[in-house]
């Protein structure tokens, strides 16, 4: 089996504590998905925000630099100077949690934050509400809910710019390199619209 290569935590919203597995491989792995389906991750300007001891953090600055990027780090958290740097360094991929994206929206800088190069922005951790997809669509930057960071050690789910459009509540379509499925009580998949189950991974 492939040898353990990073231990980060994951988010602690509804549990105690924990962390995931990460090896080079489930790493490559994400790097491959995020430049197939993120055009802009590829020789990007990513503003990092999350801690390197945190799933996101440490996954989407290692990707960024595999992938020829640069990467900003905010040292602290601080939404005022996340816009400064956004805008300073003309950043075109950004990675929230709702939480950030929301504080984000609060600032008074952030109706003038010249945000034009911001051609990527994804949230995850807890589900966005349609007034914060539209605060931020004002600015012409379309949030994208992805699925599953620390759980696959990728992201299980993202929906294309199209369907966040159409359906900006929408985790939208799996990739290719993680499979997906969705299984009831006996272990039986689950194929009927609208079916309930556990997402197994």
């Amino acid at each position: 089996p492939p040898r353990s290569t990073l231990f980060p935590y994951t988010t602690l919203f509804r549990s105690r504590p924990k962390g995931v597995t990460f090896s080079h491989e489930s790493i490559l792995g994400a790097v491959f998905e995020w430049g197939l389906q993120i055009p802009a991750f590829l020789h990007g300007k990513l503003l990092l925000i999350a801690s390197f001891g945190f799933t996101g953090g440490v996954l989407w600055f290692l990707g960024q630099l595999a992938a020829g990027g640069e990467v900003v780090v905010l040292g602290k958290w601080d939404p005022g100077r996340a816009l400064e740097l956004a805008e300073r360094h003309e950043i075109n991929s950004l990675t929230l949690m709702t939480i950030h994206a929301e504080q984000m929206a609060r600032e008074p800088t952030f109706d003038t934050a010249d945000l034009s190069h911001l051609t990527f922005a994804m949230v995850g951790g807890s589900p966005v509400s349609r007034d914060l997809l539209g605060s931020w669509a004002k600015r012409g930057v379309r949030l994208r809910q992805a699925y599953g960071m620390s759980e696959s050690g990728s992201m299980v789910t993202i929906p294309t710019f199209e369907l966040a459009e159409r359906d900006p509540t929408s985790v939208g379509y799996g990739g290719i390199v993680t499979a997906v499925e969705l299984r009831d009580s006996s272990g039986s998949r689950v194929t009927d619209p609208g079916g309930q189950g556990e997402i197994v991974v």
